[in-house]
């Protein structure tokens, strides 16, 4: 329509057809202006807002310098008057071109604006140097070309032109996936929002959407927060459950015009979802877990008392029967039996929080497969035979064989399965050790089996059998009593060998345990080695003079007593700076061995030990250091032997343990 426009003002007919052309024009253009480029003076034809009087002439610079301050926004004054001075005008003239258009942003009131198209035409060749310039309102186009943008740039199944003051709105959307949209065209919002809830909002959500949609509550929101975003599920025809984000935001506050953008979200939603299911697993396994330990503490206390009570009790009992040697005898048999107890207690207990730590670590060193299953059997013999259980070892391999790992942990996992099931079978009943070799190149597989014919265990137990801090029934631990501990020990022991174990069971029939891990051979037969180790430990121990550190007064009671029961000599540090100066004093030769606390005040062991090695005393170098500590842990084991001890003995001492100890290493 503007061409034909356009196209009439250029023709020769323009004098005789103005009147008809001005009306025709006025329909469309809020203003109509003629330049006379030559005379340089400007004449208003139509102005609909009344500012320019109609038919007077005016210097054009004057009006064109007072049309830029009171109309156009500050920001596009500079390309407007750039662009309409008369030299621009003259250029346009020259230049032949029919027309030109031009956009600027109009003043409207302070802070509002709106767009102006400007059109520029030149007329027929009757009205020389004359152009023609026409503006109108383009408002209107630039918002919906910008609502365009917005939507493009969004990539949103939807948006919405609401016009809050009318309850109307328009719709656009170019998505293709099925996504159910609402009517294109309505004038009654406030309704449709609840058609369009109640057909295609999940059930849960749609009260809350029609409220969250009102007129009242977006206007609300958007005056309190400049937009308005909620989440809503609706059902998808093709995809099912779909989760949507809608966005409210003011695009002409002024006129209550406002932006609903709607976005898919349903990738977003179910990762979260899923994330937020691992989260609630993890909690719930950790809260089965703290309940698990709870439990535990609970029954580890009681476990914890009763030998302490029995040795604590026997203890009085002694006191009041001094005189009686027999009962005394019978008293110390029982206590000592009641502190074996309690020290396994605590073993399994330190082994569970280093493996729980990540701190448990396998000592590697050869060992005669022969030798341990000896060690084993003679551990377990008399235990079954007090309890009236018969026990006996099949061997289906050769044993005579050295390997390379870690014995006492090994050794660990064969005596835990052998005592629960010497525990959990009735008198009379059986409790078997069985040992197959497979051999291969360059190491061998090792597999074990204890069977017994004890009370079983159930089946839906058995995938909870080597959990920490699980036990089939509290009525177990009571009757059979133990930490509960040793199975999970176990497992995670052989776990870390590279190993599985595996069990079979039924009720009332008995269980077989099968541990099997691989093992490389130990290449080097230490004939010589082994000899002489038997030899050390058969020397007399009697006038070898021992330095002790230790800061416990009872500890240190304890120890001096064990060492002078052997005809030994001791002299006593109370820290580990005493201790050093003990022996950077002594003449050489008169200790003959160290044995070293390690937790202490002033100096620890380690760093005394330390000092000692790095001292200019004759015997620095080459005298033994035994650490006899209550750290038990592997960790601590390779501590003192970095601080350059020879051995660590852990608290608390067995009398054989530590004059084997000192035998072996004054000896060597």
């Amino acid at each position: 329509m503007d061409d034909i426009f356009l196209s009439c003002l250029t023709a020769d007919t323009l004098s005789s057809k103005q009147d008809i052309l001005l009306d025709l024009l006025k329909q469309t253009y809020a203003r109509i202006t003629v330049v006379n480029i030559k005379e340089e003076t400007f004449t208003a034809l139509y102005d609909v807002t009344g500012m320019m009087k109609e038919g007077i002439s005016l210097s054009y610079n004057q009006a064109l310098e007072e049309y830029l301050v009171q109309n156009i926004m500050v920001e596009d004054r500079t390309p407007a008057q750039t662009a309409l001075s008369l030299d621009a005008l003259r250029e346009f003239y020259r230049s032949g071109a029919d027309s030109k258009r031009l956009e600027f942003r109009s003043l409207v009131k302070e802070f509002v604006y709106e767009w102006q198209e400007m059109i520029l035409t030149t007329a027929s060749a009757k009205q020389p140097d004359t152009i023609y310039i026409l503006l109108k309102n383009i408002n209107k186009e630039k918002l919906m070309s910008g609502i365009i943008d917005r939507f493009i740039y969004h990539d949103c199944d939807y948006f919405i032109y609401l016009d809050i003051k009318k309850d109307s709105y328009t719709m656009f959307s170019h998505s293709d996936s099925g996504t159910p949209l609402p009517a294109i065209i309505c004038d009654s919002y406030s309704t449709e929002i609840v058609t369009y809830a109640n057909d295609f909002v999940v059930p849960e959500d749609r009260d809350y959407t029609i409220y969250q949609m009102s007129l009242e509550q977006v206007s609300a929101q958007l005056n309190a927060h400049e937009e308005h975003v909620f989440y809503v599920g609706v059902i998808d025809p093709v995809r099912g459950y779909t989760r949507k984000c809608l966005k409210y935001v003011y695009y002409d506050k002024e006129n209550q015009m406002v932006l609903l953008i709607r976005t898919d979200v349903t990738d977003i939603y179910l990762k979260e979802r899923e994330k937020q299911k691992s989260i609630s697993d993890a909690l719930k396994i950790a809260e089965e877990a703290s309940h698990s330990k709870s439990q535990f503490l609970a029954q580890m206390s009681h476990e914890l008392r009763t030998p302490m009570n029995a040795i604590l009790g026997l203890n009085e009992i002694m006191k009041l029967n001094l005189n009686n040697q027999a009962f005394l005898s019978d008293c110390i048999q029982k206590s000592q039996s009641a502190s074996e107890y309690l020290l396994s207690l605590l073993n399994d207990v330190l082994d569970m929080s280093s493996i729980e730590a990540g701190k448990l670590s396998l000592v590697k060193q050869h060992f005669l497969l022969s030798q341990l299953i000896d060690d084993i059997n003679t551990l377990i013999l008399p235990t079954a035979e007090k309890n009236d259980i018969t026990y006996s070892f099949k061997n289906l391999g050769n044993l005579d064989t050295d390997y390379y790992g870690d014995k006492i942990r090994v050794q660990q996992i064969l005596v835990n399965l052998l005592n629960n099931a010497i525990k959990f079978t009735p008198s009379s009943g059986t409790v078997e050790l069985e040992a197959n070799i497979s051999p291969s190149p360059q190491q061998d597989l090792l597999t074990f089996m204890v069977r017994d014919s004890g009370i079983g265990i159930s089946p839906d137990f058995i995938p909870h059998l080597f959990d920490a801090f699980s036990q089939e029934h509290s009525s177990t631990t009571s009757h059979y009593a133990g930490s509960g501990l040793g199975l999970s020990i176990s497992h995670q022991l052989v776990t870390m060998m590279g190993g599985t174990i595996k069990v079979e069971s039924q009720l009332d029939k008995g269980s077989t345990f099968t541990v099997s891990f691989s093992l490389p051979r130990y290449n080097q037969q230490p004939v010589k080695a082994a000899s002489s180790k038997t030899s050390c430990t058969t020397i007399s121990l009697a006038g070898r003079r021992i330095l002790l550190v230790e800061d416990h007064p009872m500890n240190a009671m304890i120890a001096c007593k064990l060492l002078e029961q052997r005809e030994m000599l001791v002299e006593n540090a109370q820290n580990g700076k005493e201790g050093l100066d003990f022996f950077k004093n002594s003449e050489p030769g008169y200790f003959d061995a160290i044995l070293m606390d390690i937790r202490m005040p002033v100096m620890d062991g380690l760093t005394a030990t330390k000092e000692i090695r790095n001292s200019h005393h004759p015997q620095a170098k080459n005298i033994p250091i035994i650490a006899m500590t209550a750290n038990a842990f592997a960790e601590d084991l390779e501590k003192s032997k970095d601080a350059g001890m020879q051995a660590h003995l852990a608290k608390p001492i067995r009398p054989e343990t530590l004059y084997a100890a000192l035998a072996e290493n004054i000896c060597s």
